[in-house]
């Protein structure tokens, strides 16, 4: 088997546009329909792997399901019905759009799926991945403490990058992360989202040609 490093980045920005509207949108999210999760067995699930011995070491972790206190991931690919997207959508694409075209040299982004989260005291969101080419956060507002920003797993190990209240961020949707416990009295509010890329910029395309 053939095993080869393959770089790849965080993008982190300051989404000042977005954080100076923080009580409006706070607002919208309050009033929004959402879903919580419960601590249960995923009994399915856990069937499902006895019948595959070469799964057996994912039970302990697939039989975790997160306490987030709100969230609306049922609704994420509803575009036309929730308020709180609305507020956000235009501002939100363009920035995405702006990050990958000049830090990455990809454009053309397409929204797969956006929706809250919203934590409060020992809550947490278990390791996992996404299905598109990228994922990221928008941190509207953090809980006190040291626990704020997505962990992540790396070829070295695991990494925290540094993040404020109105940051944003972007990275690969393969890559291993969680959010690690609540450790606040604080709530932690978050947007999230996944979409691909469709094309490569000029001066990328250029650059890869003179390599």
């Amino acid at each position: 088997m053939t095993k080869i490093k393959i770089d790849s980045f965080y993008l982190r920005e300051p989404f000042a546009e977005l954080h100076q509207q923080k009580e409006q949108l706070l607002d919208l999210i309050n009033k929004a329909e959402y879903e919580s999760n419960e601590p249960i067995e995923e009994m399915f699930e856990i069937l499902m792997l006895k019948s595959l011995p070469y799964l057996n070491d994912r039970i302990p972790h697939t039989a975790k399901i997160s306490p987030i206190n709100r969230l609306d991931w049922s609704n994420s690919t509803d575009y036309k019905n929730r308020p709180w997207v609305d507020f956000v959508f235009k501002l939100m694409t363009h920035k995405l759009n702006s990050m990958m075209h000049e830090q990455l040299g990809l454009s053309d982004v397409k929204l797969k799926s956006l929706w809250f989260q919203q934590y409060i005291e020992n809550d947490f969101h278990q390791w996992h991945t996404h299905d598109c080419n990228f994922t990221g956060v928008y941190y509207v507002e953090l809980a006190d403490g040291e626990n704020n920003a997505t962990e992540l797993l790396t070829g070295d190990g695991k990494v925290a990058p540094k993040v404020d209240e109105g940051d944003i961020c972007i990275f690969p949707a393969h890559i291993i992360h969680r959010c690690p416990p609540i450790q606040s009295t604080n709530r932690k509010t978050i947007i999230s989202y996944n979409f691909d890329t469709q094309q490569i910029t000029e001066p990328k395309f250029q650059y890869a040609e003179s390599l």
